[in-house]
């Protein structure tokens, strides 16, 4: 049951191309909270490994191999080398996914076949399950001992961050397992999730190295901001902890997602936010020179948490970066259209190629003279949290 609900999420991933966090999320809310944990674990394993899975028994394939076949191998090739499980544990329940006599054949012999020890291809790409169109950007971008950390770190298991909500809860009162990082965010050994303290808003869930990001804003409590890309929200919860949230303007182009901010917002205490649903990468005149902040969390490629979406580096294609550039450049234009005269912008993107970073920005900045780009860094002060660039830029009188 516990793999089969696992292949068939892969399956939905892989060839089907749907994202695989929001079918583990709907998947599991039938299955019994312990054989979660296996599931998960052989979803994202996989993901994370499948090229390099791929390359274990790719030697042992004749003729063309359907994607589903490669699938199921590659589930047992995650559990004999990552998960160390012995083969008489998993081949049978392998064989039995395969769905004619002849794929039964084929999937038992090939993974009797699979060498006791991984073994490295001459390509590194493929070590690190990384596509090669990918791989050779970042080389193309970043020297090698920058290159080395990032495909290194980008195939670790991340850890999964807290930050407190200063209106319901402190770490005194905080009632469960925890370390805490610094004054705001924590971690646990356990899974808070489905906990009573984070149902009733004590806690939500941010990674560490994002958590930064708003304080680039400089925020006042009567400073006017738009939080221009606001889902999932952990940003605009940061920057209601000091602006007043009747100075709030959240706005996402999706309405269910809206919605999602709205409901977490009032589990968290907080009330009074204006809400916009729209599509901020075309100009509005009503907001020129209306606020005094702007976070723009831009739409990106997401190539700096693929270590907690591993199937992205899967989904995503040359032609979307190229599209996604263009989106990018549209929300910064309206968003100097909206900031007031010594007013602050903040960027920010949860992705390490640079042509959607430090480029974009300088473009931004050759389009836009009267902005003065006062910093930009990447945010990686944990390196088991996700990756983030952020930019701080002031518009001149």
């Amino acid at each position: 049951m516990q793999r089969e609900l696992a292949y068939q999420i892969l399956c939905s991933s892989l060839i089907g191309g749907q994202y695989a966090n929001i079918l583990l999320k709907n998947s599991l809310k039938s299955i019994e909270i312990n054989q979660r944990a296996f599931i998960t674990e052989l979803v994202y394993g996989v993901l994370r490994n499948y090229l390099f899975l791929n390359y274990q028994f790719t030697a042992f394939l004749k003729g063309k191999t359907k994607e589903e076949d490669k699938i199921i191998l590659a589930m047992a090739a995650y559990e004999k080398y990552f998960l160390k499980h012995p083969d008489y544990v998993y081949t049978n329940e392998y064989v039995k996914l395969a769905k004619n006599r002849i794929a039964k054949g084929f999937i038992n012999a090939v993974i009797r076949k699979l060498p006791a020890e991984l073994q490295y291809a001459d390509a590194e790409y493929i070590n690190y399950s990384l596509p090669k169109w990918i791989y050779d950007m970042l080389k193309a971008q970043y020297d090698t001992a920058s290159l080395q950390y990032y495909l290194l770190n980008l195939n670790q298991e991340p850890e999964l961050y807290y930050r407190l909500n200063p209106k319901k809860c402190t770490f005194d009162k905080l009632k469960l397992p925890f370390r805490a990082i610094d004054n705001r965010m924590f971690t646990s050994e356990n899974n808070l999730i489905n906990s009573d303290e984070f149902r009733h808003g004590y806690f939500y869930v941010q990674d560490y190295n994002g958590s930064f990001i708003v304080d680039y804003l400089d925020l006042q409590a009567d400073d006017l901001l738009l939080d221009a890309c606001s889902a999932p929200g952990s940003k605009l919860f940061n920057a209601l902890e000091t602006v007043m949230p009747k100075n709030v303007y959240a706005n996402d182009l999706y309405a269910h997602r809206l919605k999602l901010i709205q409901d977490k917002a009032t589990i968290l205490g907080y009330e009074g936010i204006n809400y916009l649903n729209t599509d901020i990468s075309i100009h509005d005149s009503r907001y020129d020179n209306f606020f005094d902040k702007i976070l723009i969390d831009a739409p990106c490629s997401g190539l700096g948490v693929i270590k907690r979406k591993p199937d992205l580096k899967y989904h995503i294609r040359p032609e979307d970066i190229d599209d996604i550039m263009i989106l990018q450049s549209k929300i910064l234009d309206t968003a100097a259209a909206y900031l007031k005269s010594t007013g602050i912008l903040v960027y920010s993107t949860c992705t390490i190629n640079t042509k959607e970073n430090g480029r974009m920005i300088q473009s931004f900045i050759q389009k836009h003279p009267d902005f003065e780009l006062l910093c930009d860094e990447m945010l990686q002060k944990e390196t088991n949290s996700d990756y983030f660039y952020v930019a701080k830029l002031l518009k001149r009188r």
